[in-house]
């Protein structure tokens, strides 16, 4: 019981749902080239490699290939008590203390261990606030109950300067030469954009770069998935929008899923073939579009995507659909509670009228 209240006291915050969430979004045999580089498996098995850097532009699926590396890794290590993996995933909607990150990653440690750590259970008693090098001695050190340790850490470029500097601080630290009676045994998988800060804190460390020509059969497994939702019978127009859409998304799953929304909004072949010649070249163009199409809609759409981006603008929390659905409704004349029951809008209606600016996590 006293254990319990420890892990509970230590860290509230719990990554398991977020890293099953993303894990159902890779869709099969994706993000397999990653695990069969050279360098991750080198990193994986051998002693001197203990930081690997991946990194890649926006929307190339970096989330999910954290998922799918804590996924592998946890399936391969689940049945040895001498291996552990500890994983994080930045949510900006929830920004974090660096040293809330760091408790989380030793509850994931303690977790595993069939005694609970001695100093973390001192910390509990002492009921004392633990800072950034107090947690990450205890991190190093609870490592060295075990043969090796996997940390891995989401989309570091999300995190605040501060933050980052502190995570800075920490990882060079836990990668140093081992020194003095405690073994350091553990190794870091990091995804980021190449942000030149980050660039510099890694740059004596192997890194995996996301390219286009190593997603591209993933993307192309996910296009021809989705080709259900097409509404054109011409096996010929299928392979057209396969091959366009691998061929101009340089690696990025997020313009694809963009792009098809608007193919799959037309309802004839032409209007297919006319998407497919106007594709737009990047993310901005793509949301221009996107703002453009929202715009050209009749005013109570564009009145109800309004409220809808004004409220997850402004929202002091990620809102679930339930609350979204009921904040688009107020308005300020309105005291009835059956009108405004009314004025509910159905969650298929919110989405297809934001146009992928809004989507359900």
């Amino acid at each position: 019981e006293k254990r319990r209240k420890a892990l509970e006291w230590l860290s509230s915050i719990d990554y398991e749902q977020t890293h099953q969430r993303h894990f159902k979004k890779r869709f099969e045999n994706t993000g397999q080239w990653l695990i069969e580089d050279p360098r991750f498996a080198e990193w994986e098995g051998s002693p001197e490699s203990r930081l690997l850097w991946c990194h890649g532009v926006t929307g190339t699926g970096k989330t999910v290939l954290v998922s799918l590396v804590v996924e592998k890794l946890s399936a391969k290590y689940r049945l040895s008590s001498d291996n552990a993996i500890s994983f994080i995933y930045c949510n900006y909607k929830e920004p974090q203390k660096s040293t809330e990150y760091m408790k989380v990653a030793i509850k994931q440690l303690a977790r595993r261990m069939s005694e609970f750590p001695a100093d973390i259970e001192q910390l509990y008693d002492n009921a004392s606030n633990p800072g950034n090098t107090e947690l990450q001695n205890s991190f190093i050190q609870i490592s060295s109950s075990f043969k090796q340790v996997f940390l891995v850490l989401d989309a570091l470029d999300e995190y605040t300067e501060d933050q980052k500097s502190d995570l800075f601080d920490i990882f060079r630290s836990i990668v140093a030469p081992s020194s003095g009676s405690v073994r350091v045994n553990i190794k870091l998988f990091i995804t980021s954009r190449e942000e030149p800060d980050i660039k510099r804190g890694f740059e004596n460390f192997p890194l995996i770069k996301i390219e286009a020509k190593k997603v591209d059969a993933d993307i192309k497994s996910y296009v021809t998935s989705q080709l259900k939702n097409l509404r054109s019978e011409d096996a010929s127009l299928k392979d057209e929008v396969v091959n366009q859409l691998v061929a101009r998304a340089g690696g990025m799953f997020l313009w694809v899923d963009f792009q098809l929304k608007h193919i799959f909004s037309q309802v004839s072949d032409d209007g297919i073939r006319q998407d497919l010649g106007s594709l737009p070249e990047d993310m901005t163009e793509t949301y221009k579009r996107v703002i453009y199409s929202i715009s050209k809609k009749k005013k109570p759409r564009r009145e109800l995507v309004r409220r809808v981006l004004m409220w997850i603008a402004y929202a002091k929390r990620p809102l679930t659909l339930e609350a979204l659905r009921d904040a688009v409704a107020m308005e300020a004349n309105i005291e009835d509670v059956k009108m405004l029951t009314s004025k509910i809008p159905p969650v298929e209606l919110i989405l297809d009228a934001c146009s992928n600016l809004v989507m359900v996590d």
